[in-house]
């Protein structure tokens, strides 16, 4: 089987051409082994009410590929975001959800992981100096995600 693939390190370029090896393989964990996990985040505040609009705005939006299994209030104040002129457009809130594949896309050795997903959130500046009460996904990504033990 050939493969071409080229590596440039220090200005120098190398290529591959065949591989080296063929086939399939199955890791086995030694008996008794017990994977180590991080800490997910630490809530800096609960408020059920927004908790549970954040994952339904999370779920809204990656309901395809992702799980939202629980959603973790990181920060405590909203950040405003405004345009060229000043004028505010919305306000963000940066929180992490603890996620895992669907199980309807993925397999389930890839569904069974559970990660700290970091999320950004926003509600709609509504004119006159008041917010939408809705929450919409705002951006992800910022900051680490990494996998924590499924709770």
């Amino acid at each position: 089987m050939e493969m071409g693939y080229k590596v440039q390190s220090g200005g120098e370029i190398y290529q591959n051409i065949n591989s080296l090896a063929e086939g399939t393989f199955v890791l086995v964990a030694a008996e008794g082994y017990k994977k180590e996990y991080q800490a997910p985040p630490q809530p800096v505040f609960t408020d059920a009410d927004l908790e549970k609009q954040i994952h339904d705005a999370l779920t809204q939006k990656w309901r395809s590929t992702t799980v939202i299994r629980k959603v973790i209030l990181t920060e405590k104040e909203w950040r405003v975001e405004t345009n060229a002129l000043g004028v505010p457009v919305h306000k963000v809130l940066r929180v992490y959800a603890i996620t895992n594949p669907n199980p309807e896309k993925y397999t389930p050795e890839e569904a069974s992981h559970c990660y700290a997903t970091p999320y950004e959130v926003k509600r709609e500046y509504a004119g006159n100096g008041q917010y939408s009460t809705q929450v919409k996904w705002h951006s992800s990504g910022g900051r680490d995600n990494y996998e924590v033990e499924c709770q």
